[in-house]
């Protein structure tokens, strides 16, 4: 190595790859971006063999509106499906789909806490003494 020449450290003379570590980073970020894509895929695979095209164009309004809802949603379907098995034969409605959006909604707001603030009054009776 000729430490006279700015150009050979750089150029990956001396045998080091400079680009290496940034190079495997973005092949491990594109990796994950294309297993992210496949299990995408095969979740809306499963989800078009259980869903009736009715169910399918309902989640996707909805996912207009509230994506995070309709993540929960299709998790779900294919956590029942697969718990209590399903029939190829018979997807699901759109009827039932609501009924079950209906469902998970009650149990929402009946885990979520409700807060509610009393103030007190401006000339309240206990402030003065007479």
């Amino acid at each position: 190595m000729n430490i006279s020449d700015p150009n050979e450290f750089n150029s990956g003379k001396n045998g080091s790859n400079n680009v290496g570590p940034i190079e495997t980073n973005q092949e491990f970020n594109q990796k994950v971006d294309d297993q992210k894509r496949i299990i995408e895929d095969q979740k809306r695979g499963a989800l078009r063999a259980i869903l009736e095209n009715s169910s399918i164009e309902r989640l996707n309004r909805i996912a207009l509106v509230k994506p995070d809802k309709v993540l929960q949603i299709e998790d779900y379907i294919l956590r029942t499906a697969r718990n209590h098995g399903y029939s190829p034969y018979r997807k699901i409605q759109e009827s039932e789909l609501i009924n079950m959006i209906s469902m998970m909604n009650e149990t929402t707001e009946k885990s979520s806490s409700r807060i509610k603030i009393c103030r007190k009054g401006v000339f309240d009776d206990d402030d003065y003494e007479f």
